[in-house]
């Protein structure tokens, strides 16, 4: 069959189009003018070595992850590839556990696919055009709102082979897919920038965090304050210099109301150890037990389970009481809470709570093992010197943070370049170019 008898096979009729496109596309379905091959069945046995499988795993949004690298024997791979054997440039599509990720192979040697992975091979057309039209918002929203399926959702390859795509002339994908090519890869590139100055600034963080608490940051202060540089900090616990612990309450389904009194949860908590309510669910407490549960200015806040060791300074107004995955700590007047709450932060801190780079994350953490733990006590004015200090560096690093949120920006210029492309609005279209059909 010629290009143009399976174009003419495949086209949608004006009323089931989905949107308008310029007067030189055509609308068509993905079948149509594409090769299927849909490998279901049980996987193999996977080996230690041989050749590499593919699984749905690896298939990430225009990226093929190595990790995790499975492998199956040479024996099984004639075996279970007798469906088709993917090419350089196919696209791949997640059929299922993520369903609609799509990228191209670019592997040259033999390389196997599992099951819940479409290659999907054009016939008449630019394979990467291809892969970027199913990534287009349009096409997404569509396989989503056509997938089954209630734990895992799902898409079956006869239903996304009826799916209309555009299609424009041949040089027109071409052109469609080198410009998607070459802003994508920008836009890749900045977010990579932003990657690394997100892991830079973590690394600034424990660094300095490590200086304030072997007495670094305010060796110059001590000089100024007291004519000697030497340190005079106690070795203590942080239990000796703990008032009171109190685990947060846990309360049944009819004590919450829409006027109650906000619970405080780990996501209301900042990186930057503040507390930025989130709509809280309220309850409804006892008057002689509000005293007992409440927050009071100081109070620190550790995550004892979940998002283990996620911290932050109560400093608010309001009344509110802590959640149940949540140890509320009072300390003694001789100790600031924020410079508490700097303490645990530090890489000495997280390592003392399991949460170091390097240990294995406990599956949760109570108030006697944290009370355990050694703490370091400078003078009260000392601390306070150290609490500025780092305040000051975390409110220049939020400047620098707050850049980060182009991330998002950029997720969003990324979905507007695939909606224009494959709507014909990329200022790529050429009315000189004639119909894919004529």
């Amino acid at each position: 069959m010629s290009q143009e008898e399976l174009l003419k096979k495949a086209l949608v009729p004006v009323e089931e189009q989905p949107y308008e496109v310029p007067g030189n596309w055509v609308w068509v379905r993905l079948g149509g003018v594409t090769n299927f091959i849909d490998y279901r069945g049980k996987t193999p046995n996977k080996t230690d070595s041989g050749i590499p499988l593919i699984t749905a795993k690896n298939v990430r949004m225009n990226k093929l992850n190595d990790e995790p690298r499975e492998y199956i024997s040479a024996n099984d791979y004639d075996s279970w590839m007798t469906r088709g054997i993917p090419n350089p440039g196919d696209v791949l599509f997640t059929t299922e556990a993520p369903l609609g990720n799509v990228t191209q192979l670019t592997n040259k040697g033999k390389v196997a696919l599992a099951q819940r992975i479409i290659t999907i091979q054009s016939l008449v057309g630019n394979n990467t055009f291809l892969k970027y039209l199913l990534m287009s918002p349009q096409i997404q929203s569509e396989i989503l709102s056509q997938s089954t399926g209630t734990t895992v959702q799902g898409i079956k390859a006869s239903k996304l082979k009826l799916q209309p795509i555009p299609f424009p002339p041949l040089n027109e994908q071409k052109r469609i897919a080198d410009k998607v090519d070459r802003l994508l890869d920008k836009i890749n590139q900045a977010k990579q920038l932003i990657e690394e100055a997100k892991a830079t600034f973590e690394f600034r963080r424990a660094a300095i965090l490590d200086k304030a608490f072997r007495g670094e940051l305010t060796k110059k202060w001590r000089e100024e304050s007291f004519g000697s540089a030497e340190q005079n900090w106690e070795i203590t616990t942080i239990g000796a210099v703990c008032s009171e612990s109190f685990y947060g309450p846990r309360f049944g389904k009819n004590e919450y109301s829409t006027e109650g009194i906000p619970t405080i949860r780990t996501t209301d908590m900042t990186k930057n150890g503040e507390i930025i309510l989130k709509d809280p669910p309220k309850v409804i407490i006892e008057e002689k037990n509000i005293e007992k549960f409440r927050l009071k200015k100081g109070d620190l806040l550790i995550t004892r389970t979940g998002s283990i060791g996620t911290m932050a300074v109560f400093n608010e107004e309001y009344l509110a009481v802590p959640s149940a995955y949540l140890i509320r700590f009072r300390f003694i007047e001789q100790v600031n809470t924020r410079y508490m709450f700097y303490y645990l932060m530090s890489p000495k801190g997280q390592k003392m709570m399991g949460l170091g780079t390097t240990a294995i994350t406990q599956p949760n953490i109570n108030a006697e093992t944290i009370k355990k733990m050694p703490f370091i006590l400078p003078s009260f004015e000392e601390q306070i010197e150290i609490v500025q200090v780092l305040d000051s560096f975390w409110h220049m690093e939020q400047k620098l943070i707050n850049r980060f949120e182009k991330y998002d920006y950029l997720n969003k210029l990324e979905q507007s370049i695939l909606m224009s492309a494959f709507s014909g609005k990329l200022g790529t279209n050429d009315v000189n170019d004639s119909k894919p059909i004529v």
